[in-house]
């Protein structure tokens, strides 16, 4: 009897973008140049790579799903989180990946590709409707402050301070950081009895009480969150400081008159590059002759800035 040649499967398009997203995967870890990198595949096999520097660095990824190959390859470092939510990859120590992963942001970035252009265009789009104008930005800025103060409570120190602190030691407490960070501000910003102070973001009140309490300034501090507003006044009236704390609900580009001092701590992020210049423009109008402006921000070295103008990236879509 003649026995027939095995008839040949196809590959689906499916298996071809899992096959691609993999190779894409597996060839920027090679590119990787500081610690050591372990990938697991579905399958169990393990690939190992290193970088030439910084050794003592090393994370672990562990691909549970071949689908979130073709998330990394189609949405980049967006379409990596949300696998990462959807239990598609997994990490046995998820910050020391992250650590590996910033120091070797631009080789595992993923972020080109002709493919990639439907996924980029509707979150530029997405982005683009949501932009911080003074009619959109109290809405944006809702949807992660107004949450529930709460839920903030449940994570932030008692000086609830939702920013990055100033430790002098590594036995300092966190709220002692974050008054010690307040300290340092307010020294960079020149605080003086008396000076009329205007803070852009008042989080929930924490350097508004300091500027007022420790410094003896009258601070005007504004906000676009009922929520922190409403948190904030209750603490200003509680400490006694009403007479030289006004909180308003109030955009950074809607504020008039002169102060001696400006301060904004960590608002930055939330303004969204394309506002930049409006930003520091207002308070360079806000700003008396002579006046001093202290303004703290989270930011690192990124080659993918424009990118992320665009709004084409995890923070943009999850967070602002």
């Amino acid at each position: 009897m003649t026995s027939r040649p095995a008839a040949r499967v196809s590959p689906t398009p499916a298996s071809i973008l899992e096959a691609t997203g993999e190779r894409a995967l597996l060839g920027a870890a090679a590119r990787i140049r500081a610690g050591t990198l372990s990938v697991v595949m579905p399958d169990g096999s393990r690939r190992e790579f290193a970088g030439a520097e910084q050794p003592e660095l090393a994370g672990e990824i562990r691909m549970h799903d071949r689908a979130a190959f073709v998330r990394l390859l189609l949405d980049g470092e967006t379409g990596a989180g949300e696998a990462y939510m959807d239990g598609q990859w997994s990490s046995p120590d998820l910050v020391a990946l992250l650590q590996l992963a910033s120091v070797n942001r631009q080789a595992l970035a993923l972020t080109s590709g002709w493919w990639r252009a439907p996924t980029r265009a509707m979150r530029t789009l997405a982005h683009r409707a949501n932009r911080n104008t003074l009619s959109k930005a109290r809405e944006n800025i809702a949807r992660h402050y107004d949450l529930s103060n709460d839920l903030y409570r449940l994570f932030l120190d008692e000086t609830m301070t939702y920013s990055s602190a100033v430790f002098r030691s590594p036995e300092q407490s966190l709220a002692d950081a974050q008054r010690e960070k307040y300290r340092v501000i307010a020294d960079d910003a020149g605080l003086e009895p008396g000076m009329r102070v205007l803070e852009i973001g008042s989080g929930w009140g924490g350097f508004a009480l300091y500027a007022a309490g420790e410094r003896e300034c009258r601070v005007l501090s504004i906000t676009l969150s009922q929520a922190q507003l409403e948190l904030a006044r209750e603490r200003v009236a509680e400490a006694g400081l009403s007479d030289r704390v006004r909180l308003e609900l109030r955009d950074y580009r809607e504020v008039a008159g002169e102060f001696d001092a400006v301060v904004s701590i960590e608002m930055l992020e939330a303004v969204g590059a394309e506002y930049f210049g409006a930003y520091f423009a207002a308070i360079d109008r806000a700003l008396a002759p002579g006046g001093r402006a202290a303004v703290q921000v989270i930011s690192l070295p990124d080659p993918d800035y424009e990118r992320q103008r665009r709004g084409s990236n995890w923070i943009q879509k999850y967070i602002f």
